[in-house]
């Protein structure tokens, strides 16, 4: 199977002494990127946090947010009410300063503020193990179903890649089917212009010329090219895993083979294939991108 790079996904749980939430978001990058945001309070585990995203995925833009909550109603924690009362004074103080200058000049701090303030709720002798748990773990299971949301979005692309690459193969088998009428179609208009025009010309000369045209006009190779690609593509698609890299190379050889088919073209249905075919292609272009 293959991974989308792009998604969302969150999670949440709780231990004795804290509720933690989870949230991580998901574009397509070349590289692996993370920009993490969470409390000053778990600033220690952040080379942790970063380190999972490594057992998880391989590539892409990632943004993680971690939201860590005390649960002081339930668990009777014991909170430094000097210092509540100290820190309440002060903001009170501080305000008194602003309103002074400004009568809508204000700093405003909840209670949950207050109480994520160092040292405002006791440290037991086990918090620090307690909140490491809670949070990794938490991070690992957002992780998990973050990957399980890009494995779906992935199938989506396969199915939708798959169903580009059978209508190139039917647009390149109906050019290979037309090209002996185009050939004999070109033929007859050259012979019929030198009739109208009534020009003397050699009947071997004509001949080499008919057959320099049509080699210049031959797209024989492109063609097989251009199946062998869709045989990769699909072949690629099937084996699954980490292949957006080179489905966007393929993507390129694609439009090289349409690119050349369209220069030689010399017939409005032929040059009309070969803008359908960019048309796919870039449609498939678009979401490769998006592949892990």
């Amino acid at each position: 199977m293959i991974h989308s790079m792009t998604g969302f996904a969150t999670y949440a749980d709780q231990n004795n002494e804290y509720i933690t939430e989870v949230n991580i978001r998901t574009v397509n990058s070349r590289y692996m990127e993370i920009n993490v945001k969470i409390p000053e309070k778990l600033k220690l585990y952040e080379m942790e946090i970063r380190n999972c995203f490594k057992d998880f995925f391989n590539r892409g833009k990632f943004e993680i947010s971690i939201n860590l909550t005390p649960k002081v109603a339930s668990n009777g924690l014991e909170i430094n009410n000097n210092l509540v009362a100290a820190l309440t004074s002060k903001i009170s103080e501080i305000n008194n300063a602003y309103r002074a200058k400004d009568p809508n000049a204000a700093i405003n701090f909840s209670a949950l503020d207050i109480l994520m303030y160092p040292g405002v709720i006791a440290n037991t002798s086990n918090s620090n193990d307690s909140i490491h748990e809670l949070v990794i773990n938490a991070v690992k299971e957002c992780m998990k179903k973050l990957n399980e949301a890009r494995t779906l979005e992935g199938d989506k692309i396969s199915v939708f890649l798959n169903g580009h690459l059978d209508s190139i193969e039917l647009m390149r088998q109906n050019i290979i089917n037309r090209m002996p009428e185009i050939v004999e179609w070109q033929k007859t208009k050259v012979e019929d212009f030198i009739q109208q025009h009534q020009v003397k010309v050699d009947g071997s000369l004509l001949e080499q010329e008919i057959i320099l045209l049509c080699q210049r006009m031959d797209i024989a190779e492109e063609l097989n090219r251009l199946s062998s690609h869709i045989e990769q593509a699909k072949h690629i698609l099937k084996q699954g895993g980490i292949c957006g890299k080179r489905l966007d190379f393929l993507m390129q050889e694609f439009n090289r083979e349409t690119n050349t088919i369209a220069s030689k073209s010399i017939n409005t249905e032929i040059t009309n294939s070969a803008i359908e075919l960019k048309v796919q292609i870039e449609q498939m272009r678009e979401q490769v991108q998006n592949i892990e």
